[in-house]
C-alpha cells in the first residue's frame, strides 16, 4: 500500500500496552525502513507516565510526528478500564500531557465517535441523547487541548456518521474529522468487531449478509462493494479524506480505493527514483548513490547515524561514515527467506548454472534476488529486461541496471518521477560482477569508447578505474516547472568501495549459506565471491545512447526510452553475436557490395545494356550504402535503409526473370512498383521482426523456378559457371553467417577470429554481381546480342556483347 502514496500509516498499540516493543520497533521501521509518514497508537493502559515519556522519546528519536491519544481498552481479562497509578485517567490527559511536555513537535489525533463511546451506549444499542452530547463535548475538550484530528471509531451507516460531522461543527470543532472505514473481509470478524465496539448495523446489510454469510469470497466481495458505495456518499458531502482499517488485511481497502478512482495500479507515482524518507530528520534528502537501489533498507541503517543527508547534490562522500556492516543488513523476513530458498538453493554445476540464475532473474523467472529487498523486478528494468538476461549469459553477472532516458516525461509509469509537469533523463548504468579475464577484454574495449566510465573492485580491494576516487557522475536528474534541477541518484567511486563490501558479503551471507557446508555448490559459490570483480559500468552518452548498438559481449546493450524510445531498440536481432559487428559490416562492404555493383553498372552503362540492369546495379550499391550506415548506428531508422532494399532488390530481380520481354509500362512493372512504394511505408511504421525474414525468404523463393530454367537452358559452359558460383557463395556465406550466429560464444575464445559476419558481407556481394551477370548473359541471348563471358584482369568475370548495328 506504501506504493501508492498514503498520508500516513498507523501502528496501533497493543491491549494493555502488551506489545509496547514490538509497536515502537515496527513504527521506527514504518518510518525510517518502509518511508511512510507513521502515526502511532498511544494508550493509557497500564503506562504509568514514565513508559509513557519513554514511548513519546523514542519515537521523536526516530524522527516520527504523529501520534493517536487514547484511552485504550481494558487489559486482557478485564471489563473496565482503571487507572494505573502515576498514569493518566483519560486520553484528555493524555493529549494535555503531549503538548504541555513536547510543544508542538507532536502532531496529536484522538478518536471520534459517531455513535457515541461504547461506554455510552445501553443494552438498546443506542447512546441517550444527553450520552451523546457529552460525547460530542468530551471531544471538543480534547481538541482544545490540542488535539490536530478527529479519526472516527468504523461505522456502517453513513448518515450517522455525517450527523456526527455537522454535530461537532455545531459546537465549534474545526479540525478536519476523518471517517474511519472498515471493510467486511469475513462474517464472523465483522459480527465480533461490531459487537465489540456496539456499532449499529443497518438492516439492509443484515440482509445483504445473511444468505452468504458461510461464502467468504462472496462477504469479501460484498464488503468491497459497501464500502466503495459508503465512501462515495461520504466524498460527495465534502469530505476530502478516508482513513480505511486494513487490519493487515489491503486487498479489499485497495479495491475500494481503485473502484474509486483515487488510485490506479498503471500509475503508481513516485516522488524520486527511490522511496522519500518520512522521517524528520531526512526530509530534505534528495540524493543517494545508485548502488543501495534494490537495497534501500540497508542503505538508510547504514546511513541512520550522519547528522545531515545530502540535499540537491551528493557532495564529498568522504566525510560522513557509512555504517559497519552486521546481521541487520542480512536479515531477511520469513516469507523471503522462504522463496530464496525455493529459487536460488538448487545444485550448481558450473558458473554456467549460476549464468541462468541470474539471467532467469532478470527475465522475470525468479521474484526474488539475493542482491535485492524488493520483489521481482522493477518496471524500468523490463525495458531491457532481455538484453539483461543474454548479457547475463555471457558471464557478467547483473545486480543493477537502468536504461538510457533521453527526456522522458515525469508521470511515465515505467521510468516517470517528481510527479506530472516536468522531463526526467538517465544514463545508461550497469553493475556487475565479471572474470578478470572479461574485466580485461571490458578495459581494453571501454578505450575505443569515450563515454564509457567504468570502476571495478574486486573483493580484497584492488580497484580498477577510468575516473578518480573523486570524480561524482549524476546518473539520474529531471527537470520540473520553477525548480532546479533535481539528480536524485549519483555514482560515486568512494561509495562504491564501500558498498563492495556488502555486495561481495551477500555471496555468502545470502546465497551460499542456504546450502549445506561441503556442498559443491557452495564451494562454488566462494570462487566466484574471492575471484569476480564488482564492475559499475556508465554510458555518459544519454542522448544517443550507442551503448545498446555497439555492444556484444564486452559492451553492454542498454534500451533508450524516452524521445528515442523506437530507435534505440532496434539492433536486438544481433546482441548476442560475439565479434565486432558494427566494424565487420561497415568494413566489408566498400570492396564488395558497392565496388562490384559499381563494376556492373559501369559493364551495363558502356555496352548499353536494356536499363532494368542499370537500376539492379544501383540497387545494390543502395543497399550496400544502407547496410554500411546501419551497421555503423544500428538504429531503426538505418535497419530500413538496410531492409526496405533488400526487397526492392528481389522485385527487380522478379521482374528481370519473368518479364524479360515485357515493356516498362505493362501490368508487371506497375504492380511491383506499387508493392515496393507499398512496403516501405508499413516497415517505416511497423517492425516485422521474423514477419521479414519470412516475406524476404518467400521472395527468393519464388524467383528460383526461373532462375533453374535459365541454368538449364544455357548452354554455355562460362555461364554455366557463373550459376555456380551464385550458389557456391550464397551456401558458403550462409555457413558463415549462421556458424558467427549460432557458434559466437566458443569463436570468441579462439586466439584468431575468422569473422565469420564480414565474410557473410564479402561473398554475398560476389553473389549479387555473379547472379547479375549471369542474368546479363540470358537476357543478351533472348535478344541475340552473342554473349561471351570475358574476365577482366583475368579474374573477375563480365558479359561482353556484340549488339545488331540496328539496336
Amino acid at each position: 500500500m506504501v506504493a501508492h502514496n498514503p498520508s500516513f500509516c498507523d501502528i496501533t498499540w497493543g491491549a494493555g500496552g502488551s506489545t509496547a516493543d514490538l509497536t515502537l520497533d515496527i513504527a521506527n521501521k514504518m518510518q525510517n525502513i518502509i518511508c511512510v509518514e507513521t502515526m502511532m497508537h498511544l494508550t493509557c493502559t497500564n503506562m504509568p507516565v514514565e513508559k509513557i515519556d519513554h514511548a513519546l522519546e523514542t519515537i521523536k528519536s526516530n524522527g516520527i510526528q504523529n501520534v493517536l491519544a487514547l484511552r485504550g481498552d481494558p487489559p486482557h481479562g478485564q471489563d473496565k478500564f482503571v487507572q494505573v497509578e502515576g498514569g493518566f485517567a483519560c486520553a484528555l490527559d493524555l493529549v494535555k500531557h503531549i503538548r504541555a511536555k513536547y510543544g508542538d513537535y507532536f502532531g496529536i489525533t484522538v478518536a471520534g465517535y459517531p455513535e457515541a463511546h461504547p461506554d455510552a451506549i445501553g443494552n438498546n444499542g443506542l447512546a441517550t441523547p444527553e450520552a451523546y452530547q457529552n460525547d460530542l463535548a468530551y471531544l471538543k475538550r480534547k481538541v482544545d487541548a490540542g488535539a490536530d484530528l478527529i479519526v472516527t471509531q468504523l461505522f456502517y451507516d453513513t448518515d450517522i456518521f455525517l450527523k456526527f460531522v455537522n454535530d461537532c461543527r455545531q459546537i465549534g470543532i474545526n479540525c478536519p474529522i476523518v471517517p474511519g472505514i472498515m471493510p467486511i473481509n469475513n462474517y464472523k470478524g465483522f459480527l465480533r468487531m461490531t459487537g465489540f465496539c456496539k456499532t449499529k448495523i443497518p438492516d439492509e446489510i443484515t440482509a445483504a449478509l445473511e444468505p452468504i454469510k458461510d461464502n467468504d469470497e462472496a462477504v469479501k466481495a460484498y464488503g468491497i462493494h459497501l464500502g466503495t458505495e459508503m465512501c462515495r456518499k461520504i466524498l460527495a458531502n465534502g469530505i476530502k479524506t478516508l482513513h480505511l482499517y486494513t487490519l493487515n488485511m489491503e486487498k479489499s481497502a485497495l479495491a475500494i480505493l481503485m473502484n474509486l478512482g483515487l488510485i490506479e495500479e498503471s500509475k503508481i507515482s513516485r516522488p524520486l527514483p527511490w522511496r522519500c524518507p518520512a522521517s524528520v530528520f531526512r526530509v530534505k534528502e534528495d540524493v543517494r548513490p545508485i548502488f543501495w537501489a534494490n537495497r534501500p533498507k540497508s542503505y538508510i541503517s547504514r546511513t541512520i547515524g550522519w547528522d545531515q543527508y545530502p540535499q540537491g547534490r551528493w557532495g564529498d562522500s568522504r566525510n560522513p561514515s557509512y555504517g559497519a556492516l552486521s546481521d541487520h543488513q542480512f536479515m531477511r523476513p520469513r516469507a523471503r527467506d522462504k522463496k530464496l530458498q525455493e529459487e536460488w538453493a538448487t545444485p550448481l554445476k558450473s558458473i554456467d548454472d549460476i549464468q541462468e540464475k541470474f539471467q532467469s532473474y532478470c527475465l522475470g523467472k525468479l521474484r526474488s534476488s539475493p542482491w535485492s529487498e524488493l520483489d521481482g523486478l522493477q518496471p524500468e528494468t523490463k525495458i531491457i529486461h532481455e538484453q539483461l538476461g543474454k548479457i547475463n549469459l555471457e558471464g557478467f553477472l547483473t545486480i543493477n541496471s537502468q536504461p538510457a532516458v533521453n527526456g522522458e516525461r515525469s508521470d511515465s509509469p515505467s521510468v516517470g518521477w517528481g510527479g506530472p509537469g516536468g522531463y526526467v533523463y538517465q544514463k545508461a548504468y550497469l553493475e556487475f560482477f565479471c572474470s578478470p579475464e572479461k574485466l580485461d577484454a571490458l578495459v581494453k574495449k571501454c578505450k575505443s569508447f569515450p563515454s564509457l566510465t567504468y570502476v571495478a573492485v574486486n573483493k580484497n580491494g584492488n580497484l580498477v578505474s577510468n575516473i578518480s576516487v573523486k570524480d561524482v557522475n549524476a546518473v539520474t536528474w529531471g527537470v520540473f516547472p520553477a525548480k532546479e534541477i533535481i539528480q536524485p541518484t549519483v555514482v560515486d567511486p568512494a561509495s562504491f568501495v564501500v558498498w563492495k563490501d556488502e555486495a561481495f558479503e551477500i555471496w555468502s551471507r545470502s546465497w551460499s549459506a542456504l546450502y549445506p557446508d561441503g556442498d559443491p555448490s557452495k564451494k562454488l559459490l566462494e570462487q566466484i565471491q574471492n575471484s569476480y570483480y564488482l564492475v559499475s559500468l556508465v554510458d555518459n552518452n544519454y542522448m544517443d545512447d550507442w551503448l545498446s548498438r555497439n555492444t556484444r559481449s564486452y559492451l553492454f546493450p542498454f534500451q533508450s526510452v524516452g524521445t528515442s524510445v523506437k530507435g534505440a531498440s532496434a539492433e536486438r536481432l544481433y546482441i548476442e553475436w560475439k565479434m565486432d559487428f558494427q566494424a565487420s559490416g561497415v568494413l566489408s562492404h566498400p570492396p564488395t557490395g558497392i565496388l562490384l555493383a559499381l563494376i556492373g553498372l559501369i559493364n551495363a552503362l558502356r555496352q548499353r545494356f536494356e536499363k532494368r540492369f542499370s537500376v539492379l546495379h544501383i540497387s545494390n550499391m543502395i543497399l550496400s550504402i544502407g547496410s554500411m550506415i546501419y551497421h555503423s548506428t544500428l538504429q531503426r531508422l538505418q535497419q530500413q535503409g538496410d531492409e526496405t532494399p533488400m526487397v526492392w532488390e528481389m522485385l527487380l530481380y522478379f521482374y528481370i526473370l519473368y518479364s524479360p520481354d515485357w515493356h516498362y509500362r505493362s501490368t508487371m512493372p506497375t504492380f511491383l512498383f506499387f508493392y515496393g512504394v507499398g512496403f516501405a511505408v508499413v516497415h517505416a511504421l511497423f517492425r516485422f521482426g521474423i514477419g521479414f525474414k519470412v516475406h524476404y525468404v518467400i521472395l527468393c523463393l519464388l524467383c528460383i523456378p526461373r532462375m533453374y530454367k535459365y541454368y538449364i537452358y544455357t548452354k554455355d559452359a562460362a555461364a554455366k559457371r557463373l550459376a555456380k558460383l551464385y550458389i557456391a557463395t550464397l551456401l558458403l556465406g550462409s555457413i558463415c553467417g549462421l556458424s558467427d550466429r549460432v557458434f559466437c560464444k566458443q569463436i570468441s575464445q579462439w586466439y584468431f577470429n575468422p569473422q565469420g559476419h564480414a565474410l557473410w558481407h564479402v561473398l554475398m556481394g560476389f553473389n549479387s554481381y555473379f547472379a547479375n551477370t549471369f542474368l546479363m548473359f540470358c537476357r543478351s541471348q533472348q535478344r541475340e546480342w552473342d554473349p561471351k563471358i570475358v574476365h577482366f584482369l583475368g579474374v573477375l568475370p563480365y558479359v561482353k556483347i556484340q549488339k545488331p548495328k540496328s539496336q
